[in-house]
């Protein structure tokens, strides 16, 4: 830019310093920078949709990874995936604990080479952790294949460490009974007083409910036509 030219600044440039003139003041214009090389995460998740049965989207997976705290997670279900590669995204260690092999054999495909995350199977009622390990128990869509929630959550108090948090993500009560037959579901989902018994019984504080307006999602939802409520709650263990 040539000095002393007596021209006006472009629009929307910053005013010159007091005294100044923009034309000789105003720094080089900069290079265009090359553009940023696709993330190496850009394909996971097409590659979700593809290879999972994705039961809720971004929104729902965002949400719930909000309410997570601390720095070591327990992820206890990735049978949907997105929050699994949410927390992972968001810079979390996460242990992925799942009883069925193929929902973790296809999250090892679809994330794999990242070291921040590890996947357990669970074998047997009792989880292969020591007391206080983690700083977050995060379960989704885990419980509704429970026989018995209240054992599950007693077990996620234990693995927790004082001031911990559990945070849910499940489904409301509903009356879509196709679930059981397809989706292999024990519980027609949860109402938030029979949780909080549940909580209550595993000695949890701060049991909260959250609201939100989204909904389970996703092609084999979207074939029965069905709508079923999301159930979001946390609670925390003693300090």
């Amino acid at each position: 830019m040539g000095g002393g030219t007596g021209q006006a600044a472009p629009e929307g440039a910053p005013p010159a310093p007091e005294g100044g003139d923009a034309a000789t003041t105003a720094p080089p214009a900069e290079a265009a920078k090359p553009a940023e090389p696709p993330s190496e995460h850009a394909g996971i998740i097409s590659d979700l949709d593809r290879l999972m049965c994705v039961y809720y989207g971004h929104e729902v997976a965002n949400d719930v990874v909000s309410l997570v705290e601390g720095e070591d997670v327990l992820l206890l279900g990735c049978e949907d995936g997105y929050v699994l590669s949410t927390l992972a995204l968001a810079g979390f260690h996460v242990t992925a604990l799942d009883f069925d092999m193929g929902n973790l054999h296809k999250c090892q495909k679809i994330l794999r080479g990242w070291e921040q995350i590890r996947f357990v199977p669970l074998v047997g009622r009792s989880f292969p952790f020591d007391d206080a390990s983690f700083d977050t128990v995060l379960v989704s869509l885990f419980v509704h294949h429970a026989n018995n929630p209240g054992r599950v959550f007693a077990e996620t108090l234990r693995v927790l460490r004082p001031g911990g948090v559990l945070v849910l993500a499940d489904l409301l009560k509903h009356e879509e009974t196709w679930t059981m037959d397809e989706l292999h579901d024990v519980w027609l989902g949860f109402t938030e007083e029979e949780v909080r018994g549940w909580l209550d019984d595993a000695a949890y504080e701060d049991v909260e409910f959250h609201r939100t307006e989204q909904r389970c999602s996703g092609t084999v939802f979207e074939g029965h036509k069905a709508l079923v409520d999301l159930l979001i709650m946390t609670a925390r263990k003693k300090e």
